[in-house]
């Protein structure tokens, strides 16, 4: 049910210096060419989940690897280092999350909701300008700076009311060098959000599917 993704929603975010903004139609011709030439990517993560009523924020650091294992079809790896390690991997109609103390897999199955979560998932790594306009009404919020780079700010609300549901709006901050995304940020009702920010991305690094396996021997549970 749609209340259980978005656990998932939360697992898949310096001050911003404003600089000159770009208009709609090139920024998603831009796209279109990054999605176009995409296989795969590594980068460093930081994650943060807000809730209101929570202090401090939870902050989660590790490793996240992207690969395309088909022109629709993009498989996820997130390995968190700290504080707790824990590892995340979504492909196809499944997701699994590894406890390393445990040793345990839960195995979640999201085939209800695959077409949604890949829509999620590609944000920033894949999807093609046209997909993205299809799907959320677009606003440029300006260029800011994220880290060292220059970063188109994009804030999305779905079009979809089932979607809106569960994700209120999406911001995006897209590498002006690369076109892909720098960080995050997916609003949630009642004024939750989790913002991903990526560090020393790789692009399109060769990447075998193995790549993408959680370890064997883990025993596993199956949650729905």
């Amino acid at each position: 049910m749609l209340p259980k993704l978005s656990r998932f929603i939360a697992l898949l975010a310096a001050a911003p210096a404003l600089l000159r903004p770009q208009s709609t139609g090139p920024l998603l011709a831009r796209l279109d060419e990054a999605a176009r030439k995409f296989t795969g990517a590594t980068a460093h993560l930081r994650s943060v989940h807000h809730l209101p009523i929570i202090d401090p924020d939870d902050t989660e650091i590790g490793v996240i690897t992207v690969r395309r294992a088909a022109p629709d079809k993009v498989h996820y790896l997130v390995e968190f280092t700290a504080p707790d390690p824990k590892a995340m991997a979504v492909r196809d109609q499944k997701v699994e999350v590894y406890y390393p103390k445990r040793n345990e897999i839960e195995e979640w199955n999201i085939a209800k909701y695959r077409d949604f979560a890949q829509a999620l998932l590609l944000l920033g790594f894949g999807m093609p300008g046209r997909e993205l306009a299809a799907n959320y009404e677009i606003r440029i919020a300006g260029v800011e700076k994220i880290g060292p780079q220059a970063a188109t700010h994009l804030e999305l609300t779905p079009k979809s009311a089932r979607v809106r549901a569960q994700v209120n709006r999406i911001d995006l901050w897209i590498s002006e060098e690369t076109g892909f995304s720098l960080q995050q940020k997916f609003s949630l009702p009642g004024g939750e959000y989790r913002m991903n920010t990526f560090t020393e991305l790789r692009l399109n690094p060769k990447l075998p599917p193995s790549a993408m396996d959680l370890p064997k021997g883990a025993k596993r549970i199956k949650m729905n």
